[in-house]
């Protein structure tokens, strides 16, 4: 049975590859650009359906009376292989954990995927989506910027707020509170002293951030966007 776990567990960690090729180059954070986007739901797919399915087999065949004991010893190192490698990895490397399908969970990996959304939608739903957001708090914006091409094919607009009491930290809390009960919370932009990341959808992301200077600022952005990707490729 040691070494169908052994096999078997070797066998699940290469399926994974493309898991945890992205976790490490997150981890590393040196150069953000690089991060590569996040597996396609896709390839995630296949990959732990291979993984379930050779799991599966092995349980099956385990259960089987009629099979020679060593196989069924055999299955079930399989099947303890696929429970072993979910729990040391905490179900990243076996498609249990919920955040693998909430790639907006990393500021740098999410914003270097692709979207074919059109320009022009994008482009009204940013802004929607700002003056959503600027309007969940009633300290005036200090600055607005609108929407624009931030380079690379990358749409954003952002608005910054001083509190008009308490401190940073305090509007910084309260306006993500807020966000949370209109969007879903994914992670975190890895910037400032507190902030926070919401999916708005697959194509935007709104981010409030205590900047640490004595005030916050909201973010609302979208991955690269192929249209623009290509107009520039053409110029």
């Amino acid at each position: 049975m040691l070494g169908a776990l052994a096999i078997a567990s070797l066998v699940d960690v290469a399926l994974a590859y493309p898991v945890w090729s992205w976790k490490f180059a997150e981890a590393s954070r040196d150069y953000p650009a690089s991060i590569p986007p996040p597996p396609s739901p896709t390839v995630l797919i296949w990959c732990f359906a291979v993984q379930g399915a050779i799991a599966v087999a092995g349980g099956l065949v385990a259960l089987v009376p009629r099979i020679r004991r060593t196989a069924r010893t055999a299955g079930l190192g399989v099947l303890l292989a696929w429970a072993l490698v979910s729990a040391l990895s905490a179900g990243w490397c076996t498609g249990l954990h919920p955040l693998l399908y909430e790639p907006a969970q990393d500021a740098d990996s999410w914003g270097n995927s692709t979207t074919s959304t059109p320009a022009a939608v994008l482009r009204e739903r940013v802004q929607a989506t700002l003056d959503r957001a600027i309007g969940l708090v009633r300290e005036p914006m200090r600055q607005k910027d609108p929407v624009h091409d931030w380079g690379g094919g990358v749409y954003g607009a952002s608005a910054v707020a001083q509190p008009l009491s308490g401190s940073p930290a305090d509007l910084q809390r309260a306006w993500a509170s807020r966000l949370d009960r209109l969007y879903k919370r994914v992670g975190s932009t890895h910037e400032g002293r507190a902030d926070a990341r919401f999916k708005v959808s697959g194509d935007i992301c709104v981010d409030v951030a205590d900047l640490g200077d004595g005030t916050v600022r909201v973010t609302v952005r979208t991955p690269h966007v192929r249209e623009l990707q290509r107009n520039a490729a053409h110029h």
